[in-house]
């Protein structure tokens, strides 16, 4: 089993602050995308059968993303937000981080 460093977020007595609202895995099961009630979108490489966690740079919108679709290639990810934005991002494999590519409102 995996323990994904520190989400949810707890306080100091371990209490969960923000719960996680959606996790998704992509296409081979080689990366995990998991949305946090914060506003933060957060990407995990998962290497050696899940025995190894590479995290990336997490993404931060304004609202909470309610709803995660990979794309076929993994190259992108859209989210659709609490507050009915949706998000097109793209991933940079290289800087492991997230870049927003546009926006509808």
């Amino acid at each position: 089993m995996i323990k994904i460093f520190q989400i949810p977020k707890r306080n100091p007595n371990n209490e969960i602050i923000e719960p996680i609202s959606r996790i998704k895995f992509n296409k081979d099961g080689s990366l995990v995308a998991i949305a946090h009630m914060d506003g933060n979108l957060y990407i995990f490489g998962l290497n050696d059968h899940g025995k190894k966690c590479i995290k990336w740079i997490p993404y931060t919108s304004r609202a909470a993303p309610s709803h995660i679709q990979w794309s076929e290639d993994s190259q992108m990810i859209r989210i659709f937000t609490r507050d009915y934005e949706v998000l097109y991002l793209k991933l940079d494999y290289k800087k492991k981080r997230i870049e927003e590519m546009s926006k509808d409102p």
